[in-house]
């Protein structure tokens, strides 16, 4: 802040005392009805001292509609660049549509250079994106997200059926849509647990139970395990646009309201987006264009896990019965 800047900020707490306290006594006698109400009004409409818009607006405009109808009121008596964004403010976050009309209306006899760059920076850019929709079981689905400082790549994971090559030992039957399923015993890994009371003293043996691990892999079941992983990565790319969608939906709603204003204060025209009024603004405005601001942006990417874990291989124990000598 240059010392320009400093006086001014000094003057303005220097009135901000001086109009609080009598801004603050006005509100009081308005809703206290009859001639003192009339009174309070009058006082309230002959205040026209620039430096006292922010204790009106502090006063009024954060209060119900009816106080913003008065902050309207009595802004429009204070000509000054601050009196004229409070306004802005007003004409688009007001709380009943007749605020936000007197609002607007009051800013057409405004310099439009106090408030429009305000009412052009509450303008909200819509999230640009581009999507690849989940293709099934190896074709993952993706969104790039285009932001203003950095981008973000999703990728949504859809597993593929693994490939399983028959081994020397392999069991392999075929289920009833005729679909290859393998049965792979770890013998290695056997267990053999002594049954109780089958020891034969003449022959010195026992039997045993015989406990060995047992992988089995089926192709029918392993490709319905990844469509329902495929499809739960589908799930979460839909709702993550849908999030999307509704979120630009509102930001368009919004950036109708604020454009209207703005067309019918300033009389001004460039367009109907943020980006056409944002160039139309002077430069000293602070607006640049994103290449002049942005020359590169950073992509981060995220890898986005299926909902669904899916389970290609079935682990279980197989036990049967053996006879073993005892020792």
């Amino acid at each position: 802040m240059n010392d320009d800047d400093l006086a001014e900020e000094a003057a303005q707490k220097h009135a901000d005392k001086l109009w609080s306290p009598r801004i603050r006594k006005i509100h009081l006698e308005i809703h206290k009805g009859g001639p003192r109400q009339t009174a309070a009004e009058e006082a309230l409409a002959a205040v026209d001292e620039p430096r006292a818009a922010p204790s009106i607006f502090r006063e009024f405009g954060n209060g119900s509609a009816r106080d913003q109808e008065i902050a309207v009121e009595g802004l429009g008596h204070v000509v000054s660049p601050s009196s004229s964004k409070f306004l802005a403010m007003l004409s688009v976050y007001g709380k009943s549509p007749e605020v936000r009309r007197r609002a607007a209306e009051s800013l057409r006899a405004r310099d439009a250079e106090d408030y429009l760059t305000l009412l052009v920076g509450f303008m909200a850019d819509v999230i640009k994106y581009e999507v690849r929709p989940v293709g099934g079981p190896g074709s993952p689905g993706a969104l790039f997200i285009a932001g203003k400082r950095y981008n973000v790549s999703r990728v949504y994971a859809a597993p593929p059926v693994p490939t399983i090559n028959p081994m020397p030992g392999d069991q392999i039957i075929y289920d009833d849509q005729g679909m290859p399923t393998i049965i792979r015993r770890n013998i290695a890994a056997a267990q053999y647990i002594p049954i109780p009371g089958t020891e034969d003293r003449k022959t010195n043996r026992q039997l045993f139970n015989v406990v060995t691990p047992q992988t089995r892999f089926s192709l029918s079941e392993a490709i319905g395990e990844a469509q329902r992983a495929a499809a739960s990565s589908a799930e979460q790319l839909q709702a993550d646009l849908t999030a999307i969608d509704e979120q630009n939906d509102a930001a368009k709603q919004f950036n109708d309201l604020v454009i209207a204003v703005a067309k019918s204060a300033s009389g001004k025209n460039p367009g109907d987006t943020p980006e056409e009024w944002r160039k139309a603004l002077p430069r000293r405005a602070g607006y640049r264009e994103a290449s002049e601001t942005s020359p590169s942006k950073p992509t981060f990417e995220e890898l986005i896990p299926p909902g669904y874990w899916p389970t290609f291989v079935v682990q279980s124990l197989a036990a049967y019965v053996k006879s073993a000598p005892i020792g």
